[in-house]
């Protein structure tokens, strides 16, 4: 943790001019929050699942031609559905990697034919690229990667090669993650660190960085669940009552929505390789 801190506060906002920075303004409609939020849901993982359903999915669809999906550290493999739904059903197909095999796949795979699983380590997703990936991406997986350099490699060689449109979406924690998640993962990231990774496709891309949240959500987090875990006060948590928790946390995202976020509290990163059109601002 202390290099970690060291890490987040050495020239943070020290970045290239290949990466550019971008508030995420939510939509918080009625019918957006009761697809985003789940009842128990962190103010991040809330924002994370809104950024990816409030993708210009009809655009990357024009823009990719078939959408088909590689989601490293895909977990539960719920992420599959999900996107399809969120998409409109524009994913042709989904390919979840993982380094542990979950039960759930197999259901998964049963009712959703566009998907496929397997278990596989990181640093071998080159053996995963195929030739019609169109759509790479990650959630709150590359900070639990020992390597992120040489994964982050292994992507820009196959996009290098490929000469087409490309797109990845990788959501991940800001510097605020160590006083929010304390010992989750191996690092955090900055918007210096963050422009390690971009800057590798700089040659044929074009990289946005989007802060989610701010100081109302880090601090919700913090009360909320941060300080309780670290009681073991797990029974008292206050997202165990649904309707209050989700409340404040549509409360934060708005308050941190109304200005220019000091504190994001994830980030999420967009990389746009051979592009035909910038269809990201």
């Amino acid at each position: 943790m202390l290099m970690n801190l060291m890490n987040n506060v050495w020239f943070p906002n020290a970045i290239g001019i290949d990466l550019t920075m971008c508030n995420f303004t939510p939509e918080l409609t009625e019918e957006f929050w009761k697809q985003c939020h789940g009842d128990s849901a962190s103010p991040s993982r809330t924002l994370a699942n809104l950024f990816l359903m409030q993708l210009p999915w009809l655009r990357m669809q024009d823009e990719l031609g078939d959408i088909r999906i590689l989601d490293v550290g895909c977990g539960s493999g719920n992420n599959g559905p999900r996107l399809q739904a969120w998409s409109g059903g524009k994913v042709s197909s989904y390919v979840g990697v993982d380094i542990r095999t979950h039960d759930n796949w197999k259901g998964v795979v049963e009712r959703h034919a566009e998907c496929r699983f397997y278990c596989a380590d990181a640093l071998d997703i080159s053996s995963y690229l195929i030739d019609d990936t169109s759509l790479i991406m990650s959630q709150s997986a590359i900070e639990h990667f020992q390597q992120d350099m040489d994964f982050f490699s292994e992507i820009c060689a196959f996009i290098r090669r490929s000469g087409k449109p490309v797109i990845q979406v990788h959501l991940f924690p800001s510097a605020a993650g160590i006083r929010l998640y304390r010992w989750h993962g191996v690092r955090q990231y900055t918007p210096r660190t963050v422009s390690l990774l971009s800057r590798m496709f700089s040659e044929f891309s074009y990289s946005r960085l989007y802060c989610l949240g701010g100081a109302a959500c880090n601090e919700l987090h913090v009360e909320s669940l941060t300080t309780p875990l670290l009681a073991k006060a797990q029974l008292d948590k206050p997202r165990h009552r649904p309707g209050p928790f989700s409340d404040r946390v549509r409360a934060a995202i708005a308050a941190d929505s109304a200005g220019v976020s000091r504190e994001a509290s994830f980030y999420a990163l967009v990389i746009h390789s051979h592009a035909r059109e910038r269809i990201f601002r």
